[in-house]
Parts: C-alpha cells; structure tokens; sequence
C-alpha cells in the first residue's frame, strides 16, 4: 500500500507498474512523448521516435496492437511531410515559417527511423539531401546541434566522416564551456535561444560518431565528459552512459530525472541513447500486478498494460496491491490545472467580441440603388461587385459576465506584449465544451478604428481544452495579435483556466492572463 497525494481537480489518472525500476520510467516517458498535445515540427518527430521504438519492440503477446500503432506512425509520418516546405526543408511549424537546418535534420531522422520501423524504404537520394542542407546551414548552427544532427545522418548511413573530423578539430580549439552555466540552465540543450555554451557536450559526442579521432582529440573529449559529470541534465547524463563514462546501471536514476519540464526534443533523444546504451528497450517485467474496480484496464499507445480511474470517480488517497501480488514499482500519471506562478515578463491579454452584420457603405447603398431599374438580379450583382465578395461586419465587446449566444459568431482576440526578444512560444486558449475555432474567415472585413480591415488568417492547432497558437518569435516592445473566429453550441455555465503563454523549450517560462475577465462563462 502507497499514499496518493493527488491534485483536487486531477484528472486522467492512471496508473502503470512495472518490476524494473529503469523499464516503468522508459515506458513512462515514452508514453508521454507520443500523447504529447502539439503538433509543430519538432514534436510531431519527437512523438514518432518513441512510437518507432514501441513499434519495433512489441513482444508475441502485443501483436495485436501492432496494427494500431503502424497507423499512428503512418499518420505521424503524413502530417510531417505535409509540414515540409520549397526544397522538401522544415521550419518550426512547418510551412510559413523560415526553415531550420537543425530541425530539417531532426525530421528526416525521425522519418528514417519510422522507415525502418514500418519495414519500408526510399532510394538514397532522398535522405542525401541533408549533405546539402548541412553544407548551406550547419556552420550557422549552435555546436550541440551540429554534432546531433552529424550523428544523425551518420546513422542514417551518410558520408559525413570528413564534417565530422572538421567538427572535432574546430570543437577542440574552443576554449571549454562553463559547466556551471550548464548545470543551471533550465530548458532544452539542443533548442537553445541564447549564448549558452554547448561546446563540451558536441565535443564528446563528435568524438564518439567519429570512429577516428586522434588520442590528443580523445583527451579533450575525456576532459570535457569530466566537467559535465555535474551537469544532472538527462541529456548530458545519457551521452555519459551511451559513450561508457558513466555505467549503464544508472540509466534508472537518469530516467527517474527526467520531468514533464524537459523539453521533448532532449526527452525523445535521452529515451535513444539510454536504448542504445542498453542495447535493448528496457522490459516491464510478467505477472504484473492488477487493479480492481473501479480501477479499468487499458492497453496504452505503447502496448504496455495501464489501469485508468474512470471520470466521475472518487480520488484514491492510497493504492493498494491485492493479495499475493508481486510488489512492483508503480508509476502514476494525471492531468491538472493547478495554479502556477508566472515566470516571464509577459503580458496576455484576451478580448471576445460579437460579430454582427455592418450596415452598408453609402457607396454600395448607392450603387445598389442606381442598379434597380434593371431588375432585383442586376441590384444584387451591383452590390456583389461594390463589396468584391467580402462581408464587412461590427465587433461589439463582450463584457466580463455576459451570456453568450449560441447563435452566434464571435470574434476571440489575444494580445501578447513582451519586455524582451521570445523564440519558439506558445499560447494555449481555452473553449467551453461544445466551442470550436471556424476553419475559414468568411471573408470578413472587421472595422479597426474606422478603417476596414481584412481578417487575417490566424494559425492554430485544437487542443483538448481550446486551441493553441504558436509565435516563431515575438519582438520586445511590440504587440502581436491573433484574431480566430469562434462559436459556442453547447449551452451551460463553464469554468475556464486563464489564457496561458509558454515557451516550449523552456516549459517552467509561463506567463497568464490575470484579468479574470473569462474564467467563467454561460452560454445561452
């Protein structure tokens, strides 16, 4: 029997065993990276890794979850490709944005190893055009994310020994990072917006993918590797294992270090190397422990066996083995929406305007008129022709408190201001049951201070709880606004959590809408 301290408003909760300490935290992590909710990129590769590895792992008794999982991976390999841009490259969040070299790279690595995992393949010429991409880009590029992306096209099978040669050489000429810096560093190490310093990390993996470093090249790398032994990071720390400085019997204590706060790319390529390490994916152990009601057996994406507590069920405040069970580590997850403490210097603001019908120009009323005499079809075409097909419309500002129609159409306005240059953030909004963001504008012109405006078409990914909205970068000083067309049909009194911006990789940089202004809404 183990306490459960749970969060009041808990959800999701679930709960897996496993007899290996290492296998539960592996599993875990795993199942993590593939139920992840956002889809740029970066995390759409992320999700495919584990999902190559689970695929590629399945014992004789999880066959029958194979097909499942081959159609994940497939649909994951689908909605990537439909990301890539002129050139077949990659930007953040796919198209519109400015292509990264680095997670071109990442890309193309995740789908070859999602090949491999499907049994498919695609002729040489196709991964061959990261030897272009590196060529043009990798010199701009930080060090970690030169060294990861040379070890990537290394085992996809590219001939990279002379780049990486040329990277061991330039690394160890560098004056050695500050481990200190590195060991306080909160936030991904291989998406890194900043100065820090990533040089001994890329140096000992440089030396490992190279096959062929000279002795004074493997010293440096030796004294490097000793300067990252304090870095707890479980990137750093996995590299330490993969290349035997640290021993594979401390993959568990690696893996109970890696949190929800690690960002996915370090999490995903932690979960590979300690595979690698290993040289297998760590099993969960037969003659698992099982739950009673009102605990239900679920298979996870994963094929590992989970007990989910159904919704609407009483949170357990213990967990208790039935009788004779074997004892087994147990691993809990769930979801929350706890308060937390803003941590960046940001301003959020959200606004919801009504839209309703504008009243006619006086320049189309007059137009109209001077086309009746030929009949009502040639006064509508008039009009038609005065407006070029757009639908020009009113925004009325709803109050804090005030019902919602579910007739009708509204207009969801969020406004961020920062106080320094941003990269790579995200802001989560969130709808009532039965909301949902229009797919098109309709056409709309919004009149903006007496000026009519065109709606932009703004960019976003659903959620479980709204929708979500990704800033490649946000400029300090200036206010950056994305407008979305919504409508409420489900009718009802609905408590929302506040607007929320974070930095996907630097989860724990947060900032919140503190108005107030939705955080309770009825729609009629």
């Amino acid at each position: 029997r183990a306490e459960m301290a749970l969060p009041a408003d808990a959800t999701r909760v679930r709960v897996a065993f496993a007899q290996d300490a290492a296998a539960g935290e592996f599993n875990r992590w795993m199942e993590d990276l593939i139920d992840f909710p956002y889809g740029c990129v970066e995390q759409t590769a992320s999700r495919m890794l584990p999902m190559s590895i689970a695929l590629q792992s399945l014992s004789p008794a999880q066959q029958g979850i194979a097909p499942m999982l081959t159609q994940r991976l497939a649909t994951a390999r689908l909605a990537l490709a439909q990301m890539a841009g002129p050139q077949a490259r990659f930007g953040w969040w796919g198209r519109g944005m400015q292509d990264d070299a680095f997670l071109t790279a990442y890309a193309y690595y995740a789908d070859w190893r999602a090949t491999r995992a499907l049994k498919t393949t695609l002729p040489d010429e196709h991964w061959q055009r990261l030897l272009d991409v590196y060529a043009k880009d990798g010199q701009k590029l930080a060090p970690l994310q030169r060294a990861l992306m040379l070890s990537w096209m290394k085992e996809i099978g590219l001939p990279v020994w002379p780049m990486l040669a040329a990277l061991v050489e330039e690394l160890v000429a560098r004056a050695p990072a500050d481990s200190t810096a590195l060991a306080s560093h909160r936030g991904s190490l291989a998406m890194v917006d900043g100065a820090l310093d990533t040089r001994d990390i890329a140096l000992v993996l440089a030396v490992f993918a190279s096959d062929a470093a000279a002795p004074p090249q493997k010293a440096a790398a030796d004294a490097a590797a000793a300067r990252l032994a304090k870095v707890d990071a479980p990137l750093v720390q996995s590299l330490l294992i993969l290349t035997r400085r640290v021993d594979v019997t401390q993959a568990g204590a690696v893996l109970m270090r890696v949190r929800v706060e690690v960002p996915t790319l370090d999490r995903a390529q932690t979960l590979l190397w300690l595979q690698q390490a290993l040289g297998r994916k760590p099993e969960a152990g037969a003659d698992l422990p099982e739950l009673g009601a009102p605990w239900l057996r679920r298979t996870s994406a994963s094929g590992q066996v989970v007990w989910e507590l159904p919704a609407g069920a009483p949170l357990p405040t213990t967990l208790a083995l039935p009788a004779n069970a074997k004892a087994a580590w147990a691993f809990v997850s769930f979801e929350s929406s706890e308060a937390q403490a803003p941590a960046l210097s940001v301003r959020v603001e959200r606004v919801l305007w009504k839209v309703t019908t504008q009243a006619p120009t006086a320049a189309a009323t007059k137009a109209a008129s001077g086309a009746a005499s030929g009949g009502r079809r040639a006064a509508a075409a008039s009009a038609a022709s005065t407006s070029d097909g757009r639908l020009e419309v009113r925004l009325e500002r709803v109050a804090p408190g005030a019902v919602l129609d579910s007739n009708a159409l509204y207009l969801d306005e969020i406004s961020v201001t920062t106080d320094k240059n941003l990269r790579w953030a995200v802001v989560d909004v969130a709808l009532p049951p039965g909301a949902a963001v229009e797919a098109s504008t309709w056409g709309l012109d919004l009149d903006v201070a007496g000026r009519s405006q065109p709606l932009e078409r703004a960019r976003h990914q659903d959620t479980v709880q709204g929708y979500a909205v990704p800033f490649e970068a946000l400029a300090a000083g200036t206010p950056t606004t994305v407008r979305h067309l919504v409508r409420f049909s489900q009718r009802g009194t609905f408590k929302l959590p506040p607007t929320r911006l974070h930095r996907m990789y630097e989860p724990e940089a947060k900032a919140f809408d503190g108005s107030g202004r939705h955080a309770q809404v009825e729609v009629r």
